[in-house]
């Protein structure tokens, strides 16, 4: 009776911590970065949905210690257009500021995401770039 005690508990321990490791990955890992930049993106927003505050966003980086912030600054700082162009597309949207963080490295491709805010820090819109790693 006692081996059969003894083996039942080693069976549990053994169960309970399969269980923990199981929760800490499923916690660790909200999306893959194998995924297309479509289904990235799905994930982003879901943690960030469109009309999310700048606070909300930074929240949402600092509690993926993994995530490196690029770049932090306007937009028009960050962007490769003209005044002009930047003047022309402020009649669509304002994008006042834009938030780039690296999400991490998959084979050698850089995967990062972009919220794009409005003059309020509101979320508009969230890009995600896969480029070849330096």
């Amino acid at each position: 009776m006692r081996k059969i005690e003894g083996l039942n508990i080693v069976k549990m321990k053994k169960y309970f911590l399969m269980t923990i490791i199981g929760v800490l990955f499923m916690s660790c890992s909200q999306f893959s970065l194998r995924n297309s930049e479509e289904n990235i993106k799905e994930d982003i927003l879901k943690l960030t949905p469109i009309g999310s505050s700048m606070n909300e966003v930074i929240e949402v980086i600092n509690n993926n210690k993994n995530w490196q912030i690029l770049s932090n600054g306007t937009w028009k700082q960050w962007s490769s257009l003209s005044e002009y162009e930047i003047q022309q597309q402020k009649d669509n949207i304002i994008r006042i500021k834009t938030i780039r963080v690296l999400l991490g490295r998959w084979l050698m491709q850089n995967v990062s995401a972009g919220w794009e805010l409005d003059e309020n820090g509101i979320v508009i819109d969230v890009n995600i770039r896969k480029t070849m790693a330096k």
